[in-house]
């Protein structure tokens, strides 16, 4: 078998005899193990094209959004956070380059995608603040619930955020805010009551689906609008922010384990009241929700 191994970023590209998902998963497993790797992508060509595996054992790379990045265009694909697979079509291959080489194709790919992101952890993070700008949140208002409201304690639930999943459990500290696009992030009760207050009146949100959280061990989605509250920004509440210069993920405070993205043009942010709580915003929503605190 044929094989690629990119020692700074820990890869490793194998060219296999047999295109069988499991026959393939199985020599990426061996194939780490034997190297001591964290990522290893499996392919073996098909008539009409090339079949593949991806496998990962690092948090810095999801299996299944490498391989949504190998076939975006050409192939499609899906799978696990630690597993994937996906096909690429030699027709499509074919209208975006000169050959089927799927060695240098695999190769190119693998080092773009190593070389775009930052990795920011949370727990090591310094923000440089003499490079960030002090914003607040306009007085906008905003949807807030509450999730022991409709939700036994402990319940494991997952919020997909603009950025990324986040994991969490439910309970009297945990709600679920709503934001301008009808976007959903948690925050926990104390910085809730230190940065918003209730208010009258109607969340100022547009959204083409209703808002929604899951349980994280069925699936099951809880719509959020029959427990909906007003909320609207303190004055006193400030973040720090910056453009981001290039693809970033960031581990978070919420969970070390699973990132969140921003694309070069995001921004990044931390609180003022907690340098070390730092996280991404999609730039069209940052823009329409805070404005530059005067100086």
């Amino acid at each position: 078998m044929k094989q690629l191994l990119d020692e700074t970023n820990n890869w490793l590209l194998i060219q296999a005899d047999s295109c069988e998902q499991e026959c393939m998963k199985k020599v990426c497993e061996q194939a780490m193990e034997e190297k001591k790797i964290s990522f290893c992508v499996v392919y073996a060509l098909d008539p009409a094209g090339c079949k593949f595996t991806v496998r990962s054992s690092t948090d810095e790379v999801r299996a299944n959004e490498a391989v949504a990045y190998l076939a975006e265009s050409v192939g499609a694909g899906g799978g696990q956070n630690d597993v994937a697979g996906g096909f690429l079509a030699e027709c499509l291959l074919l209208a975006h380059r000169q050959n089927a080489d799927y060695e240098n194709y695999f190769k190119e790919k693998l080092e773009r995608y190593f070389s775009q992101y930052e990795i920011v952890r949370s727990e090591e993070y310094k923000a440089d603040l003499n490079q960030m700008k002090r914003y607040q949140k306009k007085k906008t208002r905003l949807g807030v619930v509450r999730t022991s409201d409709f939700l036994n304690e402990g319940t494991p639930i997952l919020v997909r955020t603009l950025e990324g999943d986040m994991e969490c459990v439910s309970g009297q500290d945990l709600y679920i805010m709503i934001g301008i696009d009808g976007e959903v992030y948690p925050i926990r009760q104390e910085k809730f009551n230190h940065s918003y207050e209730f208010t009258d009146g109607e969340p100022e949100y547009t959204c083409e689906q209703e808002p929604v959280i899951h349980n994280n061990i069925t699936g099951e989605a809880y719509s959020l609008v029959p427990h909906i509250m007003t909320c609207q920004p303190r004055g006193e509440y400030h973040i720090y922010a910056r453009p981001l210069a290039q693809s970033t993920k960031v581990f978070t405070q919420w969970d070390r384990y699973k990132y969140l993205k921003g694309a070069k043009g995001d921004y990044i942010a931390v609180r003022e009241d907690d340098l070390s709580d730092v996280y991404t915003i999609e730039r069209s929503v940052f823009f329409r929700s805070y404005e530059r605190c005067e100086e």
